[in-house]
């Protein structure tokens, strides 16, 4: 358990750039193509985010509109 616990902090040092003196092209190679696919996924998310407050916020302006109407017609 203590071995697995140290890799996985080895590897979460290098995702973030410390300790990458002694790694291989090969290795860098693999870290750059992982953070890659990361932040793909993290862009994605965030692109859905975005969508969802937009429609949010279209539909609160289409019941402020409403409102607003009603309000201009009393």
């Amino acid at each position: 358990m203590m071995k697995k616990i140290e890799q996985l902090e080895a590897s979460k040092r290098k995702l973030l750039g410390e300790g990458i003196g002694s790694c291989s092209i090969e290795e860098l190679q693999q870290i750059e193509t992982q953070l890659e696919k990361s932040v793909k996924c993290i862009r994605a998310r965030k692109t859905q985010l975005f969508k969802e407050q937009i429609e949010q916020l279209k539909q609160k302006e289409k019941a402020l509109a409403a409102e607003n109407q009603k309000l201009t017609e009393k």
